[in-house]
């Protein structure tokens, strides 16, 4: 089992020296693709996506997260920092779980 990254040149490189593989993503298209062929790799347990390439498949991401298959997604923020309008993981575990802590 492998992990796999898609994003800016900087952080496919930081992973890539790290020996995580991985694909520059340039526009949707490729982000599409990119992210389509990740998926159907049965060697790939865990998709680290940063959140602004995350966000140019939105609609795929989302999917794959609430399907509960394999491989894992996890977005991370890229070398600028988190997203603006990321929730907090307050947020995340009330969506999650349907309680406040």
């Amino acid at each position: 089992m492998k992990a796999f990254c898609l994003g800016d040149k900087e952080t496919v490189i930081g992973f890539n020296l790290a020996g995580v593989e991985g694909k520059e993503i340039y526009d949707p298209f490729s982000a599409k693709e990119a992210f389509s062929v990740a998926l159907a790799d049965e060697e790939i347990a865990v998709v680290i996506i940063t959140e602004k390439t995350a966000a140019l498949v939105r609609k795929e991401v989302d999917a794959q997260i609430y399907s509960r298959k394999f491989p894992l997604v996890i977005e991370i923020p890229d070398k600028d920092g988190p997203a603006k309008d990321r929730k907090e993981i307050k947020e995340l575990i009330k969506e999650a779980v349907g309680i406040s802590i």
